[in-house]
């Protein structure tokens, strides 16, 4: 009898976590609906951007989707583009310097949300770990708790870069 019931306890607790886990995407289509479509994304947006809708809806809205803007659409940047948070304009919308190195060029509009309430950082970095792993509409990529740790705490500390050595 006790041989039955540890494979039960243990399917039982994986069926449980697969119910209650929120994928990543889950997490960024979330802070969509939190951040971004009750103050501008909503279905009349000039942009064309709409982030009302099931998850699916949004998502199909979203990836490897030519955006709209034609700066953006010309650089060969996608809304999201799988794999590639440096062609996302989503990234480059989102990022308020989190990234220096991905910042939008001239043309292709400001940061969003361009009002008070921006994104926090550990935000920033969950769309962003989203999109680096694929942006699946499913599964989990990165550990939620280590990021808000990492922002919380200040992540880790900048080093000076060593003296450039001498020519000989």
């Amino acid at each position: 009898m006790k041989k039955r019931i540890l494979p039960l306890v243990v399917v039982l607790h994986l069926c449980i976590m697969h119910v209650t886990a929120q994928s990543t995407y889950d997490q960024v289509y979330t802070i969509l609906q939190t951040k971004c479509t009750g103050y501008c994304h909503g279905s009349a947006h000039v942009s064309g951007l709409n982030f009302t809708g099931t998850s699916s809806e949004v998502y199909n809205r979203l990836v490897n989707v030519a955006p709209v803007n034609t700066t953006a659409s010309a650089a060969g940047l996608k809304l999201v583009s799988p794999g590639n948070p440096y062609l996302s304009l989503l990234m480059k919308k989102v990022s308020h310097g989190l990234d220096p190195k991905n910042s939008l060029a001239a043309g292709m509009g400001n940061t969003m949300p361009d009002n008070s309430d921006t994104l926090s950082k550990a935000q920033i970095e969950t769309v962003r770990q989203w999109i680096v792993w694929g942006a699946k509409d499913t599964g989990t990529t990165h550990n939620a708790n280590l990021i808000a740790d990492y922002y919380t705490n200040g992540g880790i500390e900048e080093m000076a870069a060593p003296l450039t050595p001498a020519e000989e």
